[in-house]
């Protein structure tokens, strides 16, 4: 894989944070929305679960000649295949339980037996990707240990009027 500039939560850091991306400005949300949805078709098109969606798993790639963006997927550590209905045996749930789908955290938080899993999950977590890049690194659900609470509540606390704007078009 390229050199990458640096991971989407990066784009959020402070001013001041020598990790903070300082590359050109990214292309418009609807670009980046369909670059990623692009590539977790493409991960999914494979057979996998990738199972780790999260910001700091987008990469920013710059093109060295074009200063062409392009968002890429990474960290393919915990993936796992998939049968043809896209569904595979958990041996245990693993990823970013901030970026868990509803779900997964029910058989976590309850202890309840894994069962298969479901590259629909990614799906969600991809939601929440889109929804942290449009929210300018914020969680939709909230920030810290309430992240989890609020995603079992179906209850995102940051679907302000700005989301909401962005959003219902």
């Amino acid at each position: 894989m390229e050199l990458c500039a640096a991971s989407l939560d990066q784009l959020f850091l402070k001013s001041g944070d020598p990790r903070k991306y300082k590359g050109p400005a990214l292309p418009p949300h609807l670009l980046v929305f369909l670059q990623l949805a692009s590539g977790l078709e493409h991960i999914h098109s494979k057979n996998l679960f990738h199972r780790d969606i999260k910001p700091a798993n987008v990469l920013i790639f710059v093109h060295s000649t074009t200063g062409q963006i392009i968002m890429k997927w990474a960290d393919f550590g915990l993936s796992k295949f998939v049968n043809e209905r896209g569904t595979c045996t958990l041996s245990g749930i693993r990823g970013t339980e901030w970026y868990f789908a509803p779900e997964l955290l029910k058989r976590l938080i309850n202890d309840e037996e894994l069962g298969r899993g479901d590259i629909k999950s990614d799906v969600f977590a991809f939601a929440l990707v889109i929804g942290y890049l449009l929210l300018d690194g914020q969680h939709l659900y909230g920030a810290n240990y309430d992240i989890i609470n609020n995603i079992m509540n179906k209850s995102p606390v940051n679907m302000d009027s700005k989301f909401y704007n962005l959003i219902k078009y």
